[in-house]
């Protein structure tokens, strides 16, 4: 029967208080993930109310992109819990490492805290995958501690090995000693003291007896080394309250009693020691690239609502997808069912970011100078600008923060005392290149100072008005106006000029494809076309370029999937080239679905070629402006079509084909059937066909 433990009324309700506390501050210091800190306070709650009714580790997965502030909230929530001290992070990105690091750990654990409530953390958890990227057990993986963890909360070490290796070695050699004659009474050597000396210790040359036969001595030898007292401490605590304790004990025994001792403390050094964090609550934060498809994309023209949008689709079931392609099923189960998942930064977050971060800028200079430090709106621009890598989150604006505010602060600050400025606010703006600092008394400027910048990336999103332009802006308003016309879809933002390595420009699209009608398939193959077809267009048969290179091997990729593999030609099956890894394919010996493939392709360039010359207009004004300017937002695009007399209705979610259209295509067809008196799906067998009859 268990024992009731009594719980304090009065330590509840503190605690209780404190949590919701900690809710409020991790909302003001965390921007844009309200909803998450509610649903993780919500989720540590009861663990941290009432840990001693856990038998088993309460587990919580926190996955996103990095730099959205996984880390970074879990170690703020440990420190406003109060709970530094029962607080153990591992960072599971040093692989070969970090196995070691929580053996060390654990024994701490087992020598200080275990059984105790604590919290564990496993950072950069995608690292210790148990599956190669082929799908194969990963041998090497160092996770075994991990997962027992996860699984029982509790793991067996065997503590101190070194020390364990050190009193072996000992042991055996005094036991040889014995053996060989030397006799030893109350702890000292008594007989064959030269013996004892000459054949032990030589390879210590800081050992007690190797000092002594130095010396010559020959007397008061102890049977045990001094160096081994601390070692005999440390692997028995139980025994020895002090190292005076095991000196003590040692100068009370002869050879064998001491022996009989060492041999005792060998062996319970030996035998299984179990770190139980049954009471523990474990965090796994990690970034699935398999789940977050952009996370690879450094480009920082991509669109922060885009992406924030786009990560906000991934869902537990994605995760559980992506999990798969890095750790096996029965892994995947010890993770548990409890994962937030955290949205890339939206534009208004990222905005919101660089205001907190130099109101504590402001905050530290006032509570030293007693000056009010202001910054104008062109200074968040500019750290927006200069910092903001989408998939990368907040590491690059904190650096561009440090390099171009931070590291200017001991000029401006500097200027004000060797000027003996007397004044109340410094406001801090920027224009051309460069930071403008007001020195302010009763909003008068009392001196000024310009601080040149060396931008980088702000320099690189500058339009280039070169060839290589002015082919990108033809090339991608191409797509662009099959997108609108085809697809019924406004692009989000066409880039014609990028600071991406090995890119010229895109389009980011919110065209939904999760799934593909048969109807839509040269459609789409008419967009992926577009720039080739808009570049033959305006520039001429003999003047296109290269560019469109991996337009075409897309095309023609999804042109023989649809007609190979997705049963949309003639024939019914899958379609392989022949050749004995492909057995469970057929083969097209008359080739005839390479040419159905290459027919759609074909009516492809003709429907993008049509379309672009009825809407040649919309294509050279698109192309004009993205020559001279390096992007195009949606509602310029909108406004763009409007001018050029197409009524094109601002859609808030851009689709391919109506709302719902399949959903109302079956109960058109239920309808029909229902009140036809032939209630037949399909068409009758003619004449001198097969029936097909079902029981």
């Amino acid at each position: 029967m268990l024992s009731k433990t009594p719980v304090s009324r009065e330590l509840i309700t503190l605690k209780n208080e404190l949590l919701n506390k900690v809710k409020s501050i991790l909302k003001h210091e965390f921007i844009g993930i309200d909803h998450l800190i509610d649903e993780l306070t919500e989720a540590v709650g009861f663990w941290y109310l009432f840990p001693d009714l856990q038998d088993k580790p309460l587990v919580i997965n926190l996955w996103g992109m990095t730099g959205v502030g996984k880390t970074s909230l879990i170690k703020r929530l440990v420190s406003l819990l109060e709970m530094e001290k029962s607080f153990f992070m591992f960072d599971l990105g040093s692989r070969t490492r970090y196995s070691l690091g929580v053996e060390a750990v654990l024994e701490e654990i087992y020598e200080n805290e275990n059984g105790k409530p604590l919290i564990l953390a496993f950072d950069e958890f995608h690292n210790a995958r148990t599956l190669n990227k082929e799908g194969t057990d990963n041998f090497n993986s160092p996770s075994r501690i991990v997962w027992q963890l996860l699984d029982s909360g509790k793991y067996q070490i065997h503590p101190n090995s070194s020390q364990l290796s050190a009193l072996f070695r000992v042991k055996r050699d005094l036991e040889l000693c014995l053996k060989m004659g030397v006799v030893v009474k109350n702890g000292l050597v008594t007989g064959k003291k030269e013996f004892f000396l000459k054949n032990f210790y030589d390879e210590d040359p800081f050992s007690v007896f190797s000092k002594m036969k130095r010396k010559g001595q020959a007397q008061e030898i102890p049977f045990v080394d001094s160096a081994m007292y601390s070692t005999i401490h440390d692997l028995a605590p139980d025994l020895f309250f002090s190292k005076n304790d095991v000196i003590e004990k040692l100068l009370s025994m002869d050879g064998f009693e001491t022996v009989e001792l060492l041999e005792k403390i060998y062996q319970n050094g030996i035998s299984p020691k179990w770190v139980d964090c049954s009471k523990s609550l474990i965090f796994i934060l990690g970034n699935l690239d398999e789940a977050y498809h952009l996370s690879g994309n450094f480009n920082p023209d991509i669109q922060p609502d885009y992406l924030h949008e786009q990560t906000l689709k991934v869902d537990v079931f994605k995760i559980k997808k992506a999990l798969r392609c890095r750790f096996r099923s029965e892994h995947i189960g010890r993770l548990g069912n409890i994962h937030f998942l955290f949205p890339a930064f939206s534009k208004n977050s990222f905005e919101q970011l660089i205001e907190q971060e130099l109101g504590k800028i402001a905050k530290i200079i006032n509570s030293r100078f007693s000056v009010k430090l202001e910054f104008e709106k062109s200074v968040v621009k500019m750290i927006y600008d200069e910092g903001v890598f989408p998939t990368q989150g907040t590491r690059p604006v904190y650096s561009t923060i440090q390099q171009y505010i931070k590291s200017k602060l001991g000029k401006i600050m500097s200027e004000m005392m060797i000027r003996g400025l007397e004044i109340d606010a410094i406001k801090i703006g920027f224009s051309q290149e460069q930071l403008t600092v007001n020195y302010l008394k009763e909003k008068e400027i009392q001196h000024s100072l310009c601080l040149p910048l060396s931008l980088n990336l702000i320099k690189l999103k500058n339009s280039r008005k070169d060839d290589a332009q002015a082919i990108t802006a033809v090339h991608e308003s191409g797509h662009a106006v099959i997108s609108i016309f085809l697809l019924n879809s406004i692009p989000e933002l066409i880039i014609s000029s990028t600071p991406e390595v090995g890119q010229n420009g895109f389009i980011q699209s919110s065209l939904q494809w999760d799934y593909v009608g048969k109807a839509d398939i040269v459609k789409r193959l008419a967009m992926m076309l577009g720039g080739l077809v808009a570049e033959k267009l305006i520039f001429g048969e003999e003047n296109f370029t290269s560019g469109s290179e991996n337009d075409l091997q897309l095309a023609t990729q999804f042109a023989t999937e649809m007609i190979k593999s997705s049963g949309m030609g003639s024939k019914l099956g899958a379609f392989h080239s022949k050749s004995p890894q492909t057995f469970n394919y057929l083969y097209d010996r008359s080739d005839d679905l390479s040419t159905e493939a290459e027919n759609l392709l074909l009516d492809a360039y003709r429907l993008a070629e049509n379309t672009l010359k009825q809407h040649q207009l919309l294509l050279l004004k698109m192309s004009e402006f993205l020559s001279d300017e390096r992007a195009l937002t949606k509602g310029q695009c909108l406004k763009m079509v409007n001018e050029c007399g197409y009524d094109f209705p601002p859609l808030e979610i851009s689709r391919e084909r109506e709302p719902d259209f399949y959903r109302k295509l079956l109960k058109k067809r239920i309808s029909s059937f229902s009140a036809d008196g032939d209630n037949s799906l399909i068409d009758k067998p003619k004449a001198g066909g097969i029936e097909l009859a079902m029981n």
